[in-house]
């Protein structure tokens, strides 16, 4: 309320807000194969990943206000400048915390763990260097296979972990890493929904040039 008596309205800013991260999208043939793996857990209360949400997840930046997405943009367009394209495969499963009671399922990944590492790496530390406020997480390369759920007693995580360790090591199917992917995902009733904001396709470098 003013000196006149006045009530007003505190003015709204509209900022938007979305939950955001930076992936790897995985092709036809990695994800044919994870759902075959999925099946021969379905004796397991697990909520499987849908197979248009099968990636592998470089950073999660969480909530991002809207007119920030062009700085995200920017930031992988410059950590992925000298980074060409590269091949990751499948390597075996594990479990996340660990295999004795496990609550998130996942498919590991080998290939080229250098330049992949070198590359989160840089993500991170630019986006940090921008202000973003990120989790300090180990990177564990995998996509995520499916989570437990919630009701689920001990004794049957026990029985998920043993099943992961029999399962052995699975057949290594390449995935081309050509790209980068921002994504943003929204919460609806039926689960999150991923919807793609932005490619950023790497490029070969020609080791000739100034020559």
């Amino acid at each position: 309320m003013d000196n006149l008596g006045i009530k007003r309205k505190r003015p709204t800013f509209p900022f938007v807000k979305m939950r955001v991260f930076i992936a790897i999208e995985t092709g036809k043939e990695a994800k044919e194969k994870i759902l075959e793996i999925q099946k021969q857990f379905s004796s397991f209360p697990l909520a499987f990943a849908k197979k248009e949400h099968l990636h592998l997840t470089l950073v999660f930046l969480g909530e991002v206000q809207e007119e920030k997405i062009t700085e995200v943009v920017q930031v992988v367009e410059s950590a992925t400048k000298k980074t060409p394209p590269f091949d990751l495969e499948f390597s075996s499963l594990g479990a996340f915390p660990n295999l004795k009671l496990p609550k998130v399922v996942w498919v590991g990944l080998g290939g080229s763990l250098e330049i992949l590492s070198n590359l989160e790496e840089k993500l991170k530390a630019t986006l940090a260097q921008e202000g973003f406020l990120l989790e300090e997480e180990k990177f564990v390369p995998h996509i995520t296979l499916g989570r437990i759920k919630s009701y689920t007693n001990k004794q049957i995580r026990r029985r998920l972990g043993e099943a992961i360790q029999r399962f052995g090591r699975i057949e290594p199917v390449k995935i081309a890493c050509n790209a980068i992917s921002i994504f943003k995902s929204t919460p609806t009733s039926a689960g999150y929904v991923h919807a793609l904001l932005e490619k950023i396709n790497l490029k070969k470098h020609d080791e000739n040039i100034g020559y």
